[in-house]
């Protein structure tokens, strides 16, 4: 294998390698929000694509979640009893003699 002769200094090798980590990223106004999002993608603010919903944004999918455990707890209630005779179908009202 061939091997350099001398070794190449760190200035002409971070030379070389500066170019590698420029990235030109385009920008565009979201038409709904007006916040910047990069070309031909999902604006991350309001999660809408050229006027049209794509994304559900992180509040939306909180707000989903506190409604349903606001669902689950009123379920919850709805199915306790208030004694265990009850739970059993005895009740009390007809148990008197």
């Amino acid at each position: 294998m061939p091997v350099p002769k001398r070794q190449h200094s760190k200035s002409r090798t971070n030379k070389r390698a500066a170019g590698k980590h420029k990235i030109l990223v385009l920008s565009n106004n979201c038409t709904v929000c007006k916040a910047f999002t990069q070309q031909h993608a999902v604006c991350q603010g309001c999660g809408f694509y050229k006027g049209v919903k794509i994304l559900r944004t992180k509040d939306e999918r909180a707000q989903e979640r506190k409604i349903a455990k606001k669902m689950r707890e009123n379920a919850m209630r709805s199915r306790k009893v208030a004694s265990p005779a009850e739970a059993r179908g005895e009740g009390t009202e007809g148990s008197e003699k």
